[in-house]
């Protein structure tokens, strides 16, 4: 399975992520949340879904290898 074809497979997963994250990001600037604490929790989000993309597509890519 290559990596592109399963980024088309999941991508209402990720379109959705997006979204979900834009919602947090807004909230956090409208509670005047300090900047640090906003930059902290995107690497947290972008590491989060970094990991579970490539857990998946080599868990997927392993299943249909054997």
């Amino acid at each position: 399975m290559k990596f592109t074809s399963f980024l088309m497979d999941k991508l209402f997963a990720i379109v959705l992520y997006l979204v979900f994250y834009s919602i947090v990001y807004l909230l956090l600037i409208a509670f005047k949340v300090d900047t640090s604490l906003i930059i902290a929790i995107t690497i947290l989000f972008v590491l989060f879904g970094l990991i579970t993309l490539c857990w998946e597509y080599f868990r997927k890519n392993k299943f249909y290898k054997t």
